[in-house]
């Protein structure tokens, strides 16, 4: 997540008008990764209109990221218009809770929180790693199978789970595929 030593914790602004007007929340189209601070879409829509316009993006969030940062947020800088930016790869993110189970080449190799939809409402799963501690759980293939059941990329493939009775996996169809 993105912390900058900002009111808000927003991405810094080139002008302050005194006027808050938009709160924009997202993933890295939304913070405009790869550019100047002043050069964000944020920053030319807030020359144009002469109001303040807030960049909360964080590049590699989730649509669900981007709301549990709404949700932190919002009752601090309270404006007039909110904005959530999403693309339609948000949706892979939404329904994960570690990057790498569905997009194996990505550099975030991370867990994130999640939403489900449990007996009709939403409910979120925190994050399974709650510290820099814990990312060691990484590496452990019980933890990475616990975690995967909340995960709508793990096991896509229906790869047989590392647990007992193992002599499953010698008969599991998708091993002798491989």
């Amino acid at each position: 997540e993105n912390y900058y030593p900002t009111e808000f914790g927003e991405r810094p602004r080139a002008a302050v008008y005194n006027e808050p007007f938009i709160s924009a929340f997202g993933d890295s189209y939304v913070h405009c990764d790869g550019v100047k601070h002043n050069e964000t879409w944020e920053e030319d829509l807030s020359r144009m209109l002469n109001k303040d316009i807030y960049n909360f993006g964080t590049g590699g969030y989730g649509t669900d990221q981007a709301y549990l940062k709404f949700l932190s947020v919002f009752p601090k800088v309270r404006t007039p218009v909110v904005i959530l930016g999403l693309i339609t790869e948000n949706i892979n993110r939404v329904v994960s809770v570690y990057r790498p189970f569905y997009y194996e080449k990505t550099s975030i190799r991370l867990t994130k929180p999640r939403f489900i939809l449990k007996q009709g409402k939403l409910t979120l799963l925190p994050n399974p790693v709650h510290s820099l501690d814990e990312i060691k759980n990484l590496q452990n293939p019980y933890f990475m199978n616990r975690i995967g059941r909340n995960d709508f990329w793990f096991n896509r493939d229906n790869y047989p789970e590392l647990r007992f009775p193992y002599l499953k996996i010698l008969f599991n169809k998708r091993i002798w595929l491989e």
